[in-house]
C-alpha cells in the first residue's frame, strides 16, 4: 500500500486524515509526519505510531514516499507546495487550495509544470447523491435551471471551538486568510462550481455576528451569476445553531432540495428521493486512488479547474464585501476556438476586450465574455495607426493601469500557456 507523508498537522481535519490513512494502508499509519511546530508534530506522531521528522528536506528526499498530504494553515499552503509539487508525487492539500487567487494560480501552474497530480480535501461533489444530481442536471430533468443554492454551517463561534491553542490560527487572518465563510463556504462553492459551471460575477456580504473571534468573519453570503445565466447563493459560517442546510436547485420543470436527504420533484408529480450513484473516493481514499491510477485524467483535471475557480470566487467575494461592489471574474475556456500564431504585442485594453497588435500592424481582438460562454476569438485586423486611426482616440473604453494589464496578461498566460506561448516572447506588459 502507498506510503503517505504528512506535511504539517495544523488543520482541524489532520487527525481525521491520519485516522483514515491508518484504516486504508497496510502500514496502518502515516509514513512520517513533519510539522514546523515540533511539539505538535511529535504529539501526532506518537498518537499514530509513526516517525516524526523535524527536517522537512529529509522527508522530501525520501524516495519511498508515494504521496503527500498538506494540512497546514491556509496561508502557508503555497510555500509548502513550492517544495512538494516539483517532486512529481500526488499531493492532497487541505481546502482551500490557497487564501487568494494569485497563490492558487501559482500552485496550479506548478502542478502542471511538473506533471504533479494535485487535489484538495473536498468531498461533496463525489458523494453518490451529488453525482446523481449532476447527472439529472445533464439530462435536463429540472428543465431550465434558474437558482442554485447551498448552505453549509455549524456553531464553531458560539461553541468556542477555536479556543484550543492548536486551532486558534483559524481566528488569525494572517494564517487563516479569512473566517467562517472561507472555512465552510469553500465547500459550498466547490460543489456549486461542479454543478453549475463557471461563474462570471460575484457579490457578497460578510459579517461577524457572534463577537467570539472578532478578528475574522463568522458568517457570509455569496451571490453569484453563472456563465449560463443561473443565479447562485452560497451561505456559510460558524453561527448556525440549527436550521436547514445543504443543496437546493430550482428549475422550470422541477426542483431538488435537501430535507434529511436529497429530494427530487418534477412539476405535477410526487416528490421522490434522489437515487444515489456510486460514490467516488474522497480525501485520503482519493489520494490513494490517485497513486494507484484509479481515477481518470479527465475527472482529475475537471476537479482541479473547480478547485482553482473556488479560490477565485471566494477571493472575489471578500473583495466585494470590502468594496461594496460586485466583482467580475473572467473565466476562459479550456480550448480556444482560434489561436494567435504570429508575434503580437499588447497595446490597449477596454473591458471586456484586449486589443493585440501583430507584426503586420493589424489589430486582433481577444474577447473575454462575462455573460455567455467565454471564448477567445481572433477577428479580422482593424486599421492600424499607419492608416490614420489613433488607437488612443478611436478605440472605445478608458485607458487602464499597467498593473491591470500585467495581471490580465498573467491570466492569459496561465490559461493559454501552450497555445499562446508566442506571447511570452513578444509581449512587453509595459507597452
Amino acid at each position: 500500500m502507498p506510503k503517505i507523508a504528512f506535511i504539517s498537522v495544523a488543520h482541524i481535519h489532520s487527525r481525521g486524515f491520519c485516522q483514515d490513512i491508518c484504516k486504508i494502508t497496510s502500514s496502518g499509519a502515516p509514513a512520517v509526519i513533519w510539522d514546523e511546530n515540533a511539539a505538535r508534530g511529535a504529539k501526532y506522531a506518537a498518537e499514530f505510531n509513526c516517525p516524526f521528522e523535524p527536517d522537512l528536506d529529509k522527508v522530501l528526499a525520501d524516495k519511498s514516499i508515494d504521496g503527500f498530504v498538506i494540512t497546514a494553515e491556509n496561508t502557508r499552503h503555497l510555500p509548502l507546495l513550492r517544495k512538494v509539487l516539483p517532486l512529481g508525487k500526488p499531493t492532497l492539500c487541505e481546502k482551500p487550495l490557497a487564501a487568494n487567487t494569485a497563490d492558487a494560480e501559482e500552485a496550479v501552474a506548478l502542478a502542471k509544470k511538473y506533471g504533479t497530480i494535485l487535489t484538495c480535501g473536498y468531498g461533496q461533489p463525489f458523494s453518490g447523491h451529488h453525482r446523481a444530481v449532476k447527472k439529472l442536471l445533464g439530462e435536463k430533468a429540472l428543465g431550465a435551471v434558474t437558482l442554485l443554492n447551498h448552505r453549509n454551517g455549524h456553531n464553531a463561534a458560539y461553541g468556542r471551538w477555536f479556543d484550543n491553542p492548536e486551532l486558534s490560527w483559524f481566528t488569525e487572518p494572517e494564517l487563516s486568510g479569512g473566517g467562517g465563510l472561507l472555512d465552510l463556504g469553500t465547500h459550498a462553492v466547490h460543489l456549486m462550481r461542479h454543478l453549475g459551471g463557471p461563474v462570471t460575477e460575484v457579490w457578497a456580504t460578510i459579517k461577524n455576528f457572534s463577537g467570539a473571534y472578532p478578528a475574522v468573519d463568522d458568517y457570509g453570503v455569496i451571490e453569484m451569476k453563472f456563465a449560463n445565466g443561473v443565479i447562485g447563493r452560497a451561505e456559510a459560517g460558524w453561527i448556525f445553531t440549527g436550521g436547514h442546510g445543504g443543496l437546493e436547485i430550482i428549475g422550470s420543470e422541477g426542483a431538488i432540495w435537501d430535507a434529511h436527504g436529497l429530494k427530487f420533484k418534477r412539476a405535477d408529480k410526487e416528490t421522490t428521493d434522489v437515487v444515489a450513484l456510486d460514490e467516488k473516493p474522497v480525501r485520503m481514499a482519493r489520494l490513494v486512488a490517485i497513486i494507484k491510477g484509479e481515477l481518470t485524467k479527465e475527472e482529475l483535471d475537471e476537479d482541479l479547474d473547480c478547485i482553482l475557480d473556488t479560490v477565485r470566487i471566494m477571493s472575489a467575494a471578500y473583495e466585494s464585501a470590502k468594496t461594496g461592489f460586485a466583482r467580475r471574474i473572467a473565466f476562459l475556456p479550456a480550448k480556444p476556438k482560434l489561436l494567435l500564431r504570429r508575434p503580437v504585442r499588447l497595446v490597449y485594453l477596454a473591458p471586456p476586450a484586449v486589443f493585440i497588435k501583430d507584426d503586420d500592424k493589424g489589430i486582433a481582438l481577444c474577447l473575454i465574455a462575462d455573460s455567455v460562454r467565454p471564448e477567445i476569438l481572433l477577428v479580422r485586423p482593424l486599421p492600424s495607426r499607419d492608416d490614420g486611426v489613433s488607437l488612443d482616440r478611436d478605440l472605445p473604453g478608458p485607458a487602464l493601469p499597467v498593473e491591470y494589464i500585467r495581471r490580465l496578461l498573467q491570466h492569459l498566460m496561465f490559461s493559454y500557456g501552450r497555445q499562446l506561448s508566442v506571447l511570452r516572447k513578444h509581449i512587453n506588459p509595459r507597452n
